[in-house]
């Protein structure tokens, strides 16, 4: 399996939420604001924000970053996803296993799948069996 060239991007949401206030000086001033009854003006309302991305030079993901970003979309997808883009993540992340094995290292299991109850995996890898 070629690793797709990907590179690593930074993604910053920006909102600004104001509030103004009487004080004495700028820590008066920070100590008088709400900033949970500003988060929840976020929430509940939104506004305009901007979403900048900036490329990360010099860093190149490998298999275990490939692993990582695999595991994270299995396990959010467990509920929404069908068994069949369930299983191609997972079949990926085999495929990605294997060739740090064929390179000579160990390979990887992504901490977030320890998220992952017992039960349900062992009703996947059931699955997974009785359909191959």
């Amino acid at each position: 399996m070629k690793l797709p060239d990907y590179n690593w991007y930074e993604v910053t949401l920006t909102v600004e939420v104001t509030r103004r206030v009487l004080a004495k000086d700028e820590n008066h001033a920070k100590g008088k604001v709400d900033t949970s009854d500003m988060i929840r003006e976020i929430e509940n309302y939104g506004f305009d924000e901007e979403l900048t991305v900036r490329k990360i030079d010099g860093i190149k993901p490998d298999e275990y970053d490939f692993l990582d970003d695999l595991a994270d979309q299995f396990v959010k997808g467990i509920y929404s996803n069908t068994f069949d883009m369930q299983f191609a993540l997972f079949e990926k992340m085999r495929q990605l296993n294997q060739k740090l094995i064929d390179k000579g290292k160990p390979p990887y299991k992504p901490i977030v799948l320890n998220d992952l109850t017992d039960d349900y995996m062992n009703t996947f890898i059931k699955r997974m069996s009785s359909e191959n």
